[in-house]
C-alpha cells in the first residue's frame, strides 16, 4: 500500500515503474508535440494520424508499467474500486468508440490516456515516501529548466518564429507558458518546505520558472497562476481567521461576495466582461477562440447525449474538422476549451461523469486538508481548460499531472499516511537531506 511498505522502493518492480514514470514525463515535456525547434504545421497536409517513435515508446512503458504492477494487483483493484468515478469515466469513453467514425485512431488515442494511468498507479503504488515524488518531480523538472533556459540564450529557434516570445525546448509558447507553471507550483511548495541552502535553491527556481513563464507569453498560465494565488491568499486568511474561531467565514464570504459581484456585472453592464481579456493580452473574440467554440458547440447538437465517440472529432479525415479549418483558417487540434471537447466526443453522459469525479476529489480534499499540494495541480488543470484542452487527452503534461495527484490524493486517504503533502495537517514537516 502506498506509503506503507518501505522495502519496496528497492525492489525491481518499483525500480521499474519509478522508472517508467520519470522516462514518460521526460518524454512528454521534451518530444510530445514535436521534436524541439520545429516550425509548426501550416498545412492540412502535414498532418499524420500516426507516429511511429510514440507508439514505441508508449506501448514499451506501458507494457513495463504493468508488469511492475502486477505484483501489486490486488493494491490496484482496490483503488480502481474506490475511485469508481474515474473508473466510470474510462469505461464509458471506451464504450463511446463504438459509434466513433475512425474506430482505430479513437482505440489509439485512448490507449495512450490508459498508458498514463497505468505508469502513474504503478509508480504510485510502488513509492513508499511522499518525498520522493517530490524529489523524482524536482529533478526532472530542474533539468528541463536549466536545459530551457540554456536554449533560449544559445538557440534563436527557441524564440517562437511566429509570436517572438519563448518557446525553449517545448513546441509552442502555451506548452513552455503550462510547464513553467508547473514548475512553479513544485518549487514553491518545495520553497514553504526546504531550509538553509535547499530553500535558496528552491526559491531561484521558483523565480527562475516565473520568468520563463513571463517571457512565454502565454496569457492562459498567467490568468492561472493569479487564481492560483487568489485561491492561496483566501485560504491564508481563512487558516487565521480560523484560529480565532469563526471557522471558515472568510472564504464562504469571499465565494458569496465573488458570486455577487459577477451577478451585478452582468445585470447592470455586461459590456464590461468583453474588456476583461485585454488584461491577459487577448481580444474580445479570445484570439479567434469565440469562433471555434461557437462551431464546436454547434457540433455537440449533433450527438449532444452520447458524443461523436472519444478522440474521433480531431482527426484530419474527419470532414467536418476540415469544414472548421475553413472557417478559422488556421491548423489546431483542439477546440481550446476542455469541458467542450468531452462533451463533444463522450457527450454530456461523460462530462456528467467527469463532474462526479471532481466531486470526488474535493470530497477527499475535504478529508485531507485543504492545502493539499495535489489542490493546486487540480485546480489549475481545470482553470487551464477553461482556454486549452488537456484533460484526458494523450500525452499532455497537465493531463498527466491531474491524473497523477487526483489517483495521490486517494492514495494517501487509503494508507492514513503521507501528511507530507498537507501542510495544514503538517506545518512543521519540511524536507531536509535526511528525507532523502
Amino acid at each position: 500500500m502506498y506509503y506503507l511498505n518501505k522495502d519496496s522502493a528497492r525492489s525491481l518492480p518499483a525500480s521499474t515503474a519509478r522508472f517508467c514514470f520519470v522516462v514518460y514525463l521526460i518524454y512528454i515535456l521534451v518530444w510530445i508535440g514535436g521534436p524541439p525547434f520545429t516550425d509548426r504545421i501550416s498545412e492540412v497536409s502535414e498532418i499524420t494520424s500516426s507516429n511511429l517513435i510514440n507508439q514505441i515508446v508508449i506501448v514499451s512503458l506501458f507494457l513495463l508499467a504493468s508488469i511492475s504492477l502486477y505484483p501489486l494487483r490486488s493494491e490496484l483493484i482496490s483503488l480502481l474500486k474506490k475511485e469508481k468515478f474515474l473508473l466510470a469515466f474510462l469505461s464509458w469513453c471506451l464504450i463511446s468508440i463504438i459509434w466513433s467514425d475512425f474506430r482505430f485512431i479513437s482505440v489509439k488515442r485512448y490507449f495512450q490516456v490508459i498508458a498514463g494511468v497505468i505508469i502513474c498507479c504503478a509508480y504510485l503504488l510502488h513509492t513508499d515516501s511522499s518525498a520522493q515524488v517530490i524529489k523524482d518531480l524536482k529533478a526532472i523538472i530542474f533539468v528541463y529548466i536549466i536545459l530551457t533556459v540554456l536554449s533560449i540564450i544559445l538557440i534563436p529557434a527557441a524564440t517562437d518564429p511566429v509570436f517572438k516570445s519563448w518557446r525553449g525546448l517545448a513546441s509552442h509558447k502555451n506548452m513552455l507558458g503550462q510547464i513553467s507553471l508547473m514548475s512553479l507550483l513544485i518549487w514553491f511548495y518545495a520553497f514553504r518546505n526546504e531550509k538553509g541552502k535547499d530553500k535558496l535553491a528552491a526559491l531561484a527556481m521558483s523565480l527562475t520558472s516565473f520568468v520563463l513563464l513571463l517571457g512565454s507569453k502565454s496569457s492562459t498560465p498567467l490568468a492561472t497562476l493569479a487564481v492560483l494565488a487568489s485561491l492561496g491568499l483566501v485560504l491564508a486568511v481563512d487558516n487565521r481567521t480560523k484560529t480565532l474561531g469563526v471557522g471558515r467565514f472568510f472564504s464562504v464570504l469571499t465565494f458569496l461576495t465573488a458570486v455577487g459581484i459577477i451577478i451585478a456585472i452582468m445585470s447592470t453592464d455586461p459590456g464590461i466582461l468583453t474588456s476583461l481579456p485585454v488584461l491577459f493580452g487577448k481580444d474580445s473574440s479570445f484570439s479567434g477562440r469565440v469562433d471555434i467554440w461557437a462551431y464546436i458547440y454547434n457540433e455537440t447538437q449533433r450527438h449532444f447525449l452520447l458524443g461523436s465517440g472519444y478522440g474521433s472529432f480531431w482527426i484530419v479525415e474527419n470532414t467536418r474538422l476540415l469544414e472548421l479549418y475553413e472557417t478559422v483558417y488556421t491548423i489546431i487540434f483542439q477546440s481550446h476549451l476542455g469541458y467542450l471537447d468531452l462533451l463533444n466526443e463522450v457527450g454530456i453522459v461523460g462530462l456528467i461523469l467527469f463532474f462526479l469525479m471532481i466531486f470526488k476529489y474535493f470530497s477527499n480534499l475535504s478529508k485531507a486538508g485543504w492545502n493539499h499540494l495535489s489542490l493546486w495541480f487540480i485546480v489549475g488543470t481545470l482553470v487551464i481548460n477553461l482556454q486549452e484542452s488537456t484533460l484526458f487527452r494523450p500525452n499532455t503534461l497537465t493531463g498527466l499531472l491531474f491524473v497523477f495527484f487526483y489517483l495521490e490524493l486517494q492514495l494517501e486517504i487509503q494508507g492514513k499516511a503521507g501528511t507530507y503533502f498537507n501542510t495544514e495537517l503538517n506545518q512543521s514537516a519540511a524536507m531536509t537531506p535526511a528525507n532523502y
